[in-house]
C-alpha cells in the first residue's frame, strides 16, 4: 500500500471501522466498551489534530470522524444496560492487545496535544504572505505535529499551504501542476523588519511529488531581524523561480515583497516554508540544519498543524 493510500485508510476507513465495532452486537461487556471507546476516541481526535489529508478533500471533513465516533458512542450506550461490566475469560484475554494498542493510541494524541502550545520564548512576526485564507500543513512542538522535529535549527518550522474554494488546497486530488495549488504565486512578504542576509533564484520548481535534498531550501530569502530585542534570522524558502525581488544587504520593512510562493528546492508541492533561528546567521547550511531554534508567532498566534489563519482576499 503507498504512504498517500495508507494514510487516507487511518484517516477515513479505520475510523469508519471503529464507529461500525462500537456501534455493533460485538462488544459484550462494558469493560470491552471502555477499552473500545477509548481506542476509537483518540483515534478520531488525533487525526483531526495531525491528519495531513483534510485540505486535499476540503477542511470541514476532518469533523466526519468525531461525529462517526459520537454516533458510535450513543449507539454502544444504549446497550449498555445489558451488558455486564466483566468479559468472560477468553474474550478478556482477547482484548488484552486491544488494550496494548488503546495505550498506544492515547500516547500519540497525548504527543499531539502537548505539541500544540508554545514553548514560552517565541517572538512574534507580521504576516508573511499576502491576504488569504492559509493553513499550517506542519508546525508545532512535537513530531506527531511537525515533520521537521527532527531537525534542530527548524524544530519549530512553519509549512504553510492556501486555501481555496471548499476548503481544499488545490484543485483536484493531487495535481501535478503547481499553478493548481492555491499557494502557487501568492506574494511572500518580510514578516519584519531586517536587512536581507541571504538572497538565491534561479532554482526550478521541483516536480509534484518529489524532492531535492541537494538544494533544501531552493530559491529563498534569510532576513536578519530584531525582535522585541532579539537578533533573529528567519528563512523563507521554496519561492517560485525568478520571483526573489531583493538582494543581500538590501533593509527591508515588514510586508516588503520578497518574492512569489514556488515549490523550488527540496519541496514535494508549493508551500511557504519559514523558521527562525537565533542571532545573525547568513551560512545556509547552519540556518536550515545546526543553528539554535526559536519557536514563532504570527500576529500573537503560536500555529501548529490544520490550524488555519489569515483573511479572505
Amino acid at each position: 500500500m503507498s504512504g498517500l493510500a495508507l494514510t487516507f485508510a487511518i484517516s477515513f476507513a479505520l475510523p469508519l471501522i471503529l464507529a461500525a465495532w462500537m456501534a455493533g452486537p460485538w462488544v459484550r461487556s462494558r469493560l470491552e466498551g471502555v477499552v473500545l471507546a477509548l481506542l476509537a476516541g483518540s483515534q478520531a481526535w488525533l487525526v483531526l489534530l495531525a491528519g495531513p489529508v483534510w485540505a486535499w478533500v476540503g477542511l470541514p471533513t476532518r469533523w466526519l470522524p468525531i461525529l462517526l465516533f459520537l454516533a458510535a458512542l450513543a449507539a454502544m450506550l444504549a446497550r449498555w444496560p445489558q451488558r455486564p461490566w466483566l468479559p468472560r475469560l477468553l474474550r478478556a484475554l482477547a482484548l488484552v492487545p486491544v488494550a496494548v494498542v488503546t495505550a498506544g493510541m492515547v500516547a500519540l494524541l497525548g504527543f499531539a496535544v502537548s505539541g500544540r502550545g508554545p514553548p514560552g520564548h517565541a517572538v512574534d512576526i507580521a504576516m508573511p504572505l499576502e491576504p488569504g485564507r492559509y493553513l499550517v500543513a506542519h508546525g508545532g512542538t512535537t513530531a506527531t505535529l511537525n515533520h521537521h522535529h527532527a531537525v534542530a535549527a527548524q524544530r519549530y518550522a512553519l509549512d504553510i499551504v492556501a486555501l481555496g474554494p471548499g476548503g481544499r488546497r488545490a484543485t483536484g486530488l493531487l495535481p501535478q501542476r503547481a499553478q493548481d495549488y492555491a499557494i502557487h504565486g501568492r506574494a511572500i512578504l518580510a514578516p519584519c523588519a531586517g536587512t536581507v542576509l541571504l538572497a538565491s533564484d534561479g532554482a526550478p520548481e521541483t516536480p509534484i511529488g518529489g524532492a531535492d535534498p541537494a538544494a533544501p531550501a531552493g530559491n529563498h530569502v534569510a532576513l536578519g531581524c530584531t525582535i522585541g530585542g532579539r537578533a533573529v534570522t528567519l528563512l523563507l524558502a521554496h519561492m517560485a523561480p525568478g520571483s526573489v525581488a531583493v538582494e543581500v544587504g538590501t533593509a527591508v520593512a515588514a510586508g516588503t515583497p520578497l518574492g512569489r510562493a514556488g515549490s523550488s528546492g527540496n519541496s514535494s508541492e508549493p508551500h511557504l516554508h519559514l523558521h527562525a533561528v537565533r542571532g545573525t546567521v547568513s551560512d545556509l547550511t547552519a540556518l536550515v540544519v545546526g543553528a539554535t531554534p526559536v519557536p514563532l508567532t504570527i500576529e500573537g498566534r503560536f500555529l501548529v498543524r490544520n490550524q488555519t489563519f489569515g483573511v479572505a482576499p
